[in-house]
């Protein structure tokens, strides 16, 4: 029910030799929502990083949980 009000928009930029992915997802005003969205993407994201540069897939779990804490803090600070 949440997913029904969100719109996720990537951009590809060329940046040298490398591609920046950029990102842009429209939610409901929700922290706790942002918070869940943003750690899970940016786990994602990082797991596709890491299979771009041909090296080990960081694990799903872990990461996610440390992502996930990492933009509770940043929600706290800001």
């Amino acid at each position: 029910e949440f997913f029904l009000d969100t719109k996720e928009q990537p951009y590809l930029t060329p940046k040298g030799k490398d591609v920046l992915l950029t990102i842009h997802h429209r939610l409901p005003d929700d922290k706790e929502l942002k918070i869940a969205v943003g750690g899970g993407w940016a786990t994602h994201v990082g797991i596709l990083e890491d299979q771009l540069k041909g090296v080990k897939p960081r694990p799903f779990w872990s990461t996610h949980e440390r992502e996930m804490k990492a933009f509770e803090a940043a929600a706290r600070a800001g």
